[in-house]
């Protein structure tokens, strides 16, 4: 394994929100890589892609549906890091409970322009067929990725001598309407965190009350790249229980002296 290609696996392996890499020693190829913090921006709706079948198609047919997207940006030439962050994501999908197609869409973006639609094609049936669900696996002009991966404020690079592309790894989660709510680094992210980053992006539509009251006591932590309690989240989800554990008692009261007060007119 070549240095640079060492350094491209830690890159994968540590990828996060606002990695940052020291020049000193540092492959050039390597320099430039990092993945800011996106959330909040929009992404525009309408990129054109191409997918495996050839036909054209805007990044809105994902976005404007009423499931979040979990968009990742790889290449289906790369040797190793793209299929370890492929099989991280199918597992990180199997232990949140999530099922891709119908509480979220997966849509995964060449960032090398070369690369085809037939490649994109068999890329997606492999991948549909091996993790179940439906994965899309789309390509695009220069110009698109430039504007797409700007937007994302990701951050990759291409080795002039071995032609491959060195990037972070990330998966970026998408609310309907294609603002990003959620930045996961690494290869494969808990499923708890998977699950509750979608949650929070379906304004929780997806999953259950569970999930909704334990994201209501959560927050995501960056450099931790985890969901965690936080002492004020819990006290006002505590708060939020407590007030409606007294509504329905008050509700239960009243209606029974109602009740006593009629069982005595009647007499």
């Amino acid at each position: 394994m070549t240095l640079w290609r060492a350094f491209a696996v830690a890159v994968c392996v540590l990828g996060a929100p606002s990695v940052v890499f020291a020049t000193q020693n540092v492959p050039q190829v390597l320099v430039d890589i990092s993945v800011g913090d996106p959330r909040g921006v929009t992404l525009p709706s309408d990129l054109v892609f191409q997918d495996g079948a050839g036909e054209e198609r805007r990044l809105g047919e994902w976005t404007e549906r009423d499931r979040p997207v979990l968009l990742t940006l790889n290449y289906m030439g790369c040797p190793m890091l793209c299929g370890l962050q492929q099989s991280g994501l199918a597992a990180s999908i199997e232990a949140s409970g999530l099922s891709a197609g119908k509480d979220c869409l997966v849509l995964k973006v060449s960032i090398n322009p070369d690369e085809t639609a037939e490649m994109a094609q068999k890329a997606t049936e492999r991948l549909s067929g091996v993790v179940g669900g439906a994965w899309d696996m789309v390509v695009a002009q220069p110009d698109v990725l430039a504007t797409l991966t700007e937007a994302l404020e990701f951050g990759y690079t291409k080795d002039p001598v071995s032609g491959e592309y060195a990037h972070a790894a990330a998966i970026f989660v998408l609310s309907p309407g294609g603002k990003v709510s959620q930045v996961l680094g690494g290869l494969q992210p808990e499923g708890r965190d998977l699950r509750l980053a979608t949650v929070d992006a379906s304004a929780g539509k997806v999953g259950n009350t569970l999930d909704v009251l334990l994201l209501s006591c959560m927050q995501y932590d960056p450099e931790a790249q985890s969901y965690a309690p936080t002492g004020r989240r819990i006290m006002r989800a505590g708060g939020v229980v407590v007030l409606s554990g007294l509504t329905v008692f008050l509700g239960v009261m009243w209606r029974r002296e109602r009740n006593g007060c009629e069982e005595e007119s009647n007499v």
